[in-house]
This record gives C-alpha cells, sequence and structure tokens, in this order.
C-alpha cells in the first residue's frame, strides 16, 4: 500500500500496534511480503483460512511456500513479477490455493505495492477474500441455467442459506431476488427489495462510479467488476460494502440478468479510518510541539522533518528526504552526533547528549530513540540557554571578584587615608626642609599611586559608587583636548572627528575622562615610535540580533566613542583577555594590567558596552557604547575661584569603627576650628545624640560593625533631629547608599581614602548648604 502524504514518515510505535491490531482483526486474510516476495505478515484469518501458524510461514519465500495451486503457479508468477516491477500498483487476481490439508480454495487477491522514497518496491499488502463459497455458488448457479426449471427450488435454497449476501438483478438494476443474509444486511423484505434497485440504495456520492462500471460490463468490455461503494439501508445508515458483479448470459453469450455477492466491509472501513485519524493525530502533533524532530531510516536517510526541523535545520523537508545526514551535514561526522547516533541504534539505547554544530553557529540538545525504522530524534536549540549561562558565570565570577576587592578595598582604604593624610601633612610640615620633603612627597605619592589601584579595583568589580548625569560627550572630549596633547606628547599626532546631532549620554563625566585619558595612554604605549590616534562619535543603534551575541547588553540607542590607533595592535592568540584584570602586554613594571579592566568594569556598571578591534601591526579601536538619555545634557561643573573657608565652629559627630581613622579624622577637624564627637558604631552614636543636641552634622562610615550600617544610623538620626547634616564616607559602598552603580539620589558622599583638604571641603560645602 502507498503511504497517505499525510502522514509520511510516521513512525510513532503507538501507531504501528494499532496498524497490527486492525489489520489482524480485519475479516479477510492479510500477507505482506517485502521487496524479495518473503513473508513479513500473516494475519489471524491467513492463518483460519490457510492452516498454517504464522511462525511457520514468515520469512518464507513464496516459490518456498507450496499453497498455489500447480495449475495457477504460472499465472501466479506473471502477477509477481508485475507487482515487484511496479508496473501493476494495484492488482486483482483470482487463483486456487491449498491448505496446509490440501483442500483446494479460490480466493480472490487485492495486491498493491508500497514505494520507498527512491520510489522502489519496499512492500506488498495482500488482502485475500475466500469467494470459494461464491465461485460454487456461482458455478451452481450456471448449472442450474442449463437444466431444467423444475431445479429452480433447489438454487434458490442453496443461495438463501449463504452467509454472504447474494442479489440477482436484471440489466437496469432492478432486484429479481435477494438472499436471507442480504435482506437482514439492509433491512428490507425481500418483496420490498423487489420494488427498488440496487441505484436506489447505493449513496448519492457512489452512483456514478457504479452506473460507469455497469456501463462497461453491459457494453461487453467486461465479465464482470467489483467495486466498494456506500449503500443505504431502510434507516438511512450508511453501509460500506464490496459489490462482486458478475453477469449470467444466454447460449448466444446476451446478458440476461446479473449476479452480485455482497460483503458488508463496514467495520473494516472504519477501523481504516481510525487508523488513518489516529496517524493524522499524530503528524499533527509532531508538526505543532516546540521540538525539533525527524526520523532517519537504517541507511540514515531522512524519513520525515516536522517544520520545526526544517526551521532549526535552514532546510526544506523536500531538500533533506530520502537523503543521508551524513552527507547533507557533513560537519556533523566530526561531533558528538557520530558517536551518539550509532551508539543509540547499534545499542538500542535511547542517548542524550548536547553538542555545538558550527555551520548553523547553534548549540543542540538532542534526545536519539531507537525506533523499528531506524532513529527518531527529537532536538532543539539551546544557544539562549547556553549564552544565560556564560552570563551567569560572569556573574557570579565577578561577585566573587566584588566581595574579594571589596573587603580588601574597605581596609586598605582605611590605611590609605590616615597615610594620605598624614603624608600631606607632613609634605606641608616639611616644605622647606630639602633632606626630608622629598621624602613625604614620596610616600604621599606611594600613597595615591595605591589609592588609585584600589580604585581601578573597584571599579572593575563594578563596586564604585556613580554619579550619572545627561553628559554631552562632544563637549566632553572638547575639554579633554589639551590634556591629551600634553600626556601623550608631540610623537602622537592626535585627529578628532566628532559625530553632528550627538545624543546626550547617560554616564559619569568624571570616569568617563578617566576611561578616555586611559585608552590614550594604552594607544601611546603601544606606539613606542610615534603614530596617530583618532577619537570619533557618532550614534548608534544596536539591534537585538547585535545585542544577543554579547554579554548584558541591551538593544537600543548608544553613542558611541571610537578610539583608534596605528600601534602594534593585539595578538588574535591574547585578545579575549585584554579586559582581565591584572593581564597586561608591557615590560614589567610598565603597567598593572587595571586600565583595560577599568574601562570594562566602569562601562559594564553604566549599562554600557565596550568592544576591541585589532589587527597585529595594524592598530587597535576599542569602542565605547554609552546609553543615550533623552534629557538635555548638563552644564559641566565649575570650581569657585574664591578659595573656600575650611575651618568652623560648628559641631560634628564622627563615627568610625577604624580607630586610626577615627582618631585622624577628629584631629582634621579640630584644628579647623570645630567641635568634634566621636564614636565606633551606631549605637554608641544614638547615645551620643540623645544627649547633645548642638550637634550639626553626622560623618558616618557606612560599613560598620555590630548590624547598624551608616544609613540606619542616619535615618534613626534624622528621626530626633530632622535638620541633621549627613555625610557618608566609605572605601566600599555595598548596596546600603549605592544601587545599581549609581548613588542614592540627595547622598553626600566622600569616599576613602581621601585628604584632609578634601574632607573639610566637602564638611563646609555640606554645612553651608540650604
Amino acid at each position: 500500500m502507498r503511504d497517505d502524504p499525510g502522514t509520511r514518515g510516521h513512525s510513532a510505535h503507538q501507531a504501528h500496534e494499532l496498524l497490527s491490531f486492525h489489520l489482524d482483526n480485519l475479516p479477510l486474510a492479510v500477507i505482506e511480503w517485502d521487496s524479495d516476495f518473503r513473508i513479513t505478515r500473516w494475519s489471524r484469518h491467513a492463518e483460519t483460512l490457510f492452516g498454517w501458524p504464522a511462525e511457520a510461514v514468515i520469512g518464507l519465500h513464496h516459490r518456498d511456500f507450496a499453497f498455489v495451486h500447480p495449475d495457477d503457479a504460472e499465472s501466479v508468477a506473471k502477477v509477481v513479477q508485475q507487482l515487484l516491477l511496479g508496473t501493476a500498483p494495484q492488482h486483482v487476481s483470482t487463483n486456487r490455493n491449498l491448505t496446509r490439508e490440501g483442500v483446494v480454495v479460490e480466493c480472490e487477491w487485492h495486491n498493491s505495492i508500497q514505494l520507498d522514497d527512491r520510489g522502489h518496491v519496499a512492500s506488498v499488502l495482500s488482502v485475500v477474500h475466500d469467494i470459494t463459497e461464491c465461485r460454487e455458488i456461482e458455478r451452481y448457479h450456471q448449472y442450474q441455467l442449463d437444466l431444467s426449471r423444475n431445479s429452480e427450488a433447489r438454487w434458490r435454497r442453496l443461495f438463501a442459506e449463504a452467509a454472504t449476501g447474494i442479489v440477482k438483478a436484471d440489466t437496469q438494476g432492478r432486484f429479481l431476488y435477494a438472499n436471507r443474509a442480504f435482506c437482514d444486511m439492509l433491512g428490507y423484505s425481500e418483496e420490498a427489495l423487489r420494488s427498488t434497485d440496487f441505484l436506489t440504495l447505493t449513496h448519492p456520492d457512489d452512483r456514478q462510479a457504479n452506473l460507469d462500471k455497469l456501463g462497461s460490463l453491459l457494453a461487453g468490455d467486461a465479465n464482470g467488476f467489483i467495486i466498494e461503494k456506500r449503500m443505504l439501508d431502510r434507516s438511512g445508515k450508511v453501509l460500506w460494502c464490496r459489490n462482486s458483479v458478475s453477469a449470467q448470459r444466454d447460449m448466444h453469450g446476451s446478458i440476461l440478468s446479473l449476479v452480485a455477492v455482497i460483503e458488508d466491509i463496514t467495520a473494516q472501513r472504519e477501523a481504516e479510518a481510525r487508523q488513518q485519524s489516529l496517524a493524522q493525530r499524530l503528524t499533527r502533533s509532531l508538526e505543532n510541539m516546540s521540538d525539533a524532530f525527524f526520523l532517519l531510516d537504517e541507511d540514515w536517510n531522512f524519513s520525515y522533518l516536522n517544520h520545526q526541523a526544517e526551521c532549526v535545520l535552514e532546510r526544506s523537508a523536500d531538500e533533506l528526504l530520502g537523503r543521508n545526514v551524513w552527507e547533507e551535514f557533513p560537519e556533523a561526522r566530526e561531533s558528538e552526533a557520530w558517536t551518539c547516533y550509532h551508539a543509540a541504534a547499534g545499542f538500542g539505547e535511547a542517548k542524550h547528549f548536547t553538542f555545538f554544530y558550527g555551520p548553523l553557529a547553534q548549540w543542540f540538545d538532542v534526545n536519539a530513540y531507537p525506533v523499528e525504522e531506524g532513529l527518531a530524534v527529537y532536538f532543539r536549540t539551546v544557544t539562549e540557554k547556553k549564552r544565560l549561562e556564560a552570563q551567569l558565570q560572569e556573574a557570579q565570577r565577578m561577585e566573587a571578584i566584588g566581595h574579594l576587592t571589596g573587603g580588601m578595598a574597605h581596609d586598605f582604604n582605611n590605611l590609605l587615608t590616615v597615610i594620605m593624610g598624614n603624608a600631606d601633612l607632613l609634605c606641608e610640615a616639611l616644605a622647606n626642609d630639602v633632606r626630608l620633603s622629598p621624602l613625604a612627597r614620596a610616600v604621599a605619592e606611594s600613597a595615591q599611586r595605591g589609592a588609585d589601584l584600589t580604585q581601578r579595583l573597584l571599579a572593575f568589580a563594578r563596586r564604585q559608587a556613580l554619579d550619572p548625569q545627561a553628559t554631552d560627550i562632544n563637549r566632553l572630549i572638547r575639554g579633554l583636548t589639551e590634556l591629551l596633547r600634553r600626556t601623550l606628547g608631540e610623537q602622537v599626532e592626535m585627529s578628532f572627528h566628532l559625530g553632528q546631532d550627538l545624543w546626550s549620554a547617560d554616564i559619569d563625566p568624571f570616569q568617563l575622562e578617566s576611561a578616555i585619558l586611559n585608552l590614550s595612554i594604552n594607544a601611546r604605549d603601544a606606539m613606542p615610535n610615534g603614530g596617530y590616534l583618532t577619537i570619533e562619535t557618532r550614534n548608534v543603534s544596536l539591534s537585538s540580533h547585535y545585542a544577543d551575541g554579547h554579554l548584558e547588553l541591551a538593544p537600543g540607542d548608544y553613542v558611541c566613542i571610537a578610539v583608534s590607533d596605528t600601534g602594534t595592535g593585539i595578538q588574535e592568540a591574547i585578545r579575549s583577555r585584554v579586559f582581565e584584570p591584572f593581564f597586561t602586554t608591557k615590560e614589567k613594571g610598565k603597567g598593572t594590567g587595571l586600565g583595560l579592566s577599568m574601562v570594562f568594569g566602569f562601562l559594564k556598571q553604566s549599562a554600557g558596552h565596550v568592544n576591541l578591534y585589532s589587527a597585529e601591526g595594524e592598530g587597535t579601536t576599542i569602542k565605547l557604547y554609552l546609553p543615550r538619555i533623552r534629557q538635555a545634557a548638563a552644564e559641566p561643573r565649575v570650581a569657585p575661584h574664591e578659595e573656600t573657608n575650611l575651618t568652623g565652629r560648628e559641631t560634628l559627630l564622627v563615627v568610625e569603627d577604624d580607630i586610626a581613622v577615627r582618631e585622624y579624622v577628629v584631629a582634621q577637624l579640630e584644628a579647623a576650628g570645630y567641635g568634634a564627637r566621636q564614636a565606633k558604631d551606631g549605637p554608641g552614636a544614638l547615645a551620643i545624640l540623645a544627649a547633645d543636641t548642638a550637634i550639626d552634622l553626622l560623618f558616618t562610615d557606612v560599613m560598620m560593625p555590630g548590624g547598624m550600617t551608616g544609613r540606619e544610623l542616619a535615618i534613626a538620626a534624622l528621626k530626633r533631629k530632622p535638620d541633621l547634616k549627613v555625610i557618608y564616607t566609605s572605601g566600599y559602598t555595598e548596596n546600603a547608599i549605592v544601587h545599581n552603580g549609581r548613588l542614592d539620589e540627595g547622598v553626600r558622599f566622600l569616599g576613602k581614602p581621601y585628604r584632609p583638604v578634601a574632607l573639610l571641603k566637602k564638611i563646609r560645602e555640606t554645612l553651608d548648604e540650604d
């Protein structure tokens, strides 16, 4: 049988079992042969009809199985040859067969071939109807015609007792006789049938086909015909019937009447319809499921692909059906797919695996199941999942570095606060001492380098406190021009290409200036014999497709700054590592390896993006993508011309758990004329505030022991004294006053380490604010 196109490639085990069940329960013998005409299926009714059990005949060649009458062997061999050559895809034949006990039975064979995807004969399905009784009846009927009318009664008794419906009609199809089996089949009496005809009882949609067959018979083009059609019983119910019609002729060959043997095949048709419906439902399920699915036969050829498989593989079913998977996707031979598919097929075990297929640039999660026809493969793309896993791993790595850096920065910045502060005081006190003044300046400069190093670590770990604002990037770069020229020297020629109508960027301008200066210095170091440095700006819109390929990048509008040099370039083998902390290509002692990592961390913390393009010997371009903000850029901050008064007479409360830092701050405040109170933690500070109502400003560390942060202390203090001014300080802010990398609105913050002048300026500015 040729497969229905709607079920092509379907191999679900359940459907196969259901089909076998229906074939075994058909009221007819069903035999299936392979392409060598060996028996592969022998139904229960075949066992009943011929007497041989299935286990005795499965695998036998038709020549080795003597159940064809010797007189019919030659004609049967011709039929087999026609079927195997495909010249008779549907063939009906009648021949004599022998049962296991040697009894001759006459059978009507309905043969149909099934082709494989190459158009070759894959199998032959034979449905066998025992017509011995019908033939005996027909012969007996012919015999009775030759006898006298006195034998009519005996002929009628034989027909009446037959289990199959038998009728006699004139050449117009009007009923002349109907046996009891046919009357019971349609619910009519024989008398009622004589007043009607075959065409009236035939379903309207099948009448024309019946007329065409009858016309050929009456025209002498055939001796009889078989037709399967729908008939209507007395209640109007539709029955499927197989009608075997033959003509009764007189001695001159003229047709006297028509005899039809009629079999109710409604159950068979319903079983076929259920099987087809099940196959269609399974096919729809395969087509509508989210997983891609395909079937491979024993030769690794595609026999079915659902729509999702076509989409994922970027190939249509027409291109792939009947083709070898390893030839159509040759790169898969080098992947885990080859090993797992062969293991599943060879050992009959399901395999689950994940692999990357380069030509499609996709990761696949695959389940392969061995089936009777070959291999069933369910798969889906997990590229996005892999990308998210990489993001999670990166985030976890950054979190680990952040915790490590934060803990180190907190303690280190406390030390640097004291060192830098006292170094500045020593520099001022020893300004006129030729011998000691250089030593004091060396201490101060070393402390500053330590502070810069700590700040860069915090920048990479995205733990610095940013103050982003709407920024005019072109104006910021113009303001850096002179500083860049002085820093880079005369060997580096600079050019600027600033885009027109540039959007405002949401960025911390001071950190951005530091990043641009850092990149420019790196570019200078990559051009030891001089060269060209180009800084460009332009508006860009990043698509979802581009954003999906980069960690933590959202699609949208950005302002792009490109810093390009004509230096030595970066080797391909190390390009992926240039943003790692402490990785540097410079000579030992020439770099910390934190410059690019600081830029990377700053951009990521600012919801931006950084990308590097380089060719060895041809230079490097680093592009910074700054998130767009739809508001006018803020005016740049301008320092006041007059010197700020750094003294005062107000009373301040200093809260700091590090005793060295606390005593240093108190000493600086008292030297500037302020009254100073001090506490080591939040509860101690609240006790002082309750006892002394004259305190004007709270200067508190953010992170302190004892379970109360500086933020929590300030909230409690402001409930008691709403007009109290608050300044936070910390070397590592965590999340108390900084969220998403930004200082909370209205927060006054002085980052550690700080110098005495910065401390006193912040105190004075805060006290003088309305």
